[in-house]
């Protein structure tokens, strides 16, 4: 929603704030269809229970599919941030060569349907934090680090990087998200948990910020 109203007053957010609220608001959606697995389990599968003893017991499938949309969303954003042609041409080649290996990864590493692909998470991560990291640099080197403060692109670079530097190593280790390691379970849940309210908590205050400081600028230059 705040995404959504950000959009609203900024005249002409460009394709890729929307494309980014599009996806927020898809990510939503599938947080809400990714509960009948919770739904399923702690009823005993008196409700959802077609899939119990299938392979849509667990919900890997459904965000495996997310995190390629996700990685698809989060790289044509970053490229559109990005000023050095040279190596925005490098980079484009890397990432959209890595769209095709995940999905044949999806298909036969057997991975699908019982944890998160570890092969789309670690090269999310390492486009994520090369492109935000070069970014920062050409940030550096403009006057646009006079209002980065301002800028919707640093909370959602910021949020991202933040985002997958810690949970990244739990999306590795997901196969172990079951009941005989319980530990594991609720160390993940917690970061989860503690994550996701800050993601979103940032991205929130960014686009109310952004929307507010856009309203004022607009009154002031008149």
């Amino acid at each position: 929603m705040a995404g959504t109203l950000y959009i609203k007053k900024n005249e002409n957010p460009g394709y890729e704030f929307r494309l980014i609220v599009a996806f927020l608001w898809l990510s939503f959606f599938v947080e809400i269809t990714a509960l009948y697995t919770l739904v399923a389990y702690y009823t005993e599968y008196e409700y959802f229970g077609f899939v119990q003893n299938t392979n849509f017991r667990r919900n890997f499938w459904l965000y495996n599919i997310r995190n390629i949309i996700e990685y698809l969303v989060y790289i044509i954003f970053f490229f559109n941030q990005l000023k050095s042609s040279g190596f925005k041409k490098i980079m484009r080649y890397i990432a959209f060569l890595f769209i095709p290996a995940m999905i044949l990864n999806l298909i036969f590493s057997g991975v699908y349907f019982e944890a998160y692909s570890q092969f789309t998470s670690l090269a999310s991560t390492f486009m994520y934090v090369t492109l935000i990291l070069r970014y920062f640099y050409e940030m550096l080197q403009s006057e646009e680090i006079l209002y980065f403060y301002r800028s919707m692109p640093f909370y959602i670079s910021t949020g991202v990087l933040l985002w997958y530097l810690a949970i990244t190593p739990f999306i590795i280790y997901s196969k172990y998200y079951e009941r005989p390691n319980m530990e594991f379970v609720e160390i993940q849940r917690l970061t989860f948990f503690i994550m996701n309210i800050f993601f979103y908590s940032w991205f929130i205050f960014g686009f109310i910020f952004c929307s507010s400081k856009r309203a004022s600028d607009k009154v002031l230059t008149g």
